[in-house]
């Protein structure tokens, strides 16, 4: 192959040629010709089918992926836990799931109007989640976020306060730079914090993706019909109910 042919048909890595072998033979069979002619198909088919393949790989990885927080979306995470509940299984490793939810989520928008809203949400991914942590948005003002190691319930309390000190000094800060759209809204109205509701879930083995996923929602829904202010644990209990236990208190 001359330097032109070499400039015009870009060569492919073997790792990656083969991933795409069955599809270039076919090419190859095709158009048939001697053995340059055949090479040259060879490269140009594999650049070409390659190029395909990471396209749909790229839009796999964008259908996965929330565009308002650039968090993964619920999809990815529904995935992500059955993979983690299966490993969690064969190892006996603790996996958690946390349920994140905003409260009283109306009221920024009846006072900055959905885009403000939206920048309030965007604050959930400024938390210092850690890189073996699974986060995602499971829709609305809703949030997951899985954690599939050693962890006792000290290290999710701390964990936690973590999270609620950084919403509140950041979103604080955030809520003084939306401009208001509701005309004479009184004062009282105007929020003035950003506070974040917690449900806690450790999992069983007998659970299935929707039950482990229900305990750690309704421990969240649990506190928030209770006043907020704390995290609850869900428990299954032997009759197949679930409890709620107090997590971590601020006072």
């Amino acid at each position: 192959m001359n330097d032109t042919e070499q400039e015009v048909i870009p060569t492919v890595k073997l790792s990656e040629y083969r991933k795409v072998r069955p599809i270039v033979k076919k090419v190859e069979e095709k158009i048939g010709g001697d053995a340059k002619t055949r090479r040259l198909t060879r490269r140009a088919a594999a650049f070409a089918s390659l190029q395909m393949q990471r396209k749909v790989e790229e839009l796999e990885e964008h259908a996965l992926e929330d565009s308002l927080t650039g968090l993964k979306n619920r999809r990815w995470f529904m995935q992500e836990m059955e993979t983690k509940m299966a490993s969690s299984r064969r190892t006996n490793k603790p996996l958690f799931l946390i349920y994140i939810d905003y409260d009283d989520f109306k009221k920024y928008n009846t006072a900055f109007g959905h885009s403000g809203g939206d920048v309030i949400l965007q604050q959930i991914a400024k938390l210092p989640f850690r890189e073996d942590e699974s986060i995602a948005r499971l829709g609305g003002d809703e949030f997951g976020q899985l954690i599939n190691r050693e962890a006792t319930e000290e290290d999710l309390r701390v964990m936690i306060i973590r999270y609620q000190e950084q919403i509140r000094e950041e979103g604080n800060r955030v809520l003084t730079t939306l401009p208001h759209v509701t005309e004479n809204l009184d004062p009282k109205e105007v929020p003035n914090s950003i506070t974040l509701t917690f449900g806690v879930a450790k999992f069983n083995p007998s659970d299935s993706p929707k039950s482990f996923l229900k305990r750690a929602n309704e421990a969240a829904h649990y506190v928030k019909r209770s006043g907020k202010n704390f995290v609850a644990l869900g428990i299954n209990t032997p009759e197949g109910s679930i409890n709620f236990r107090n997590l971590v208190n601020n006072g």
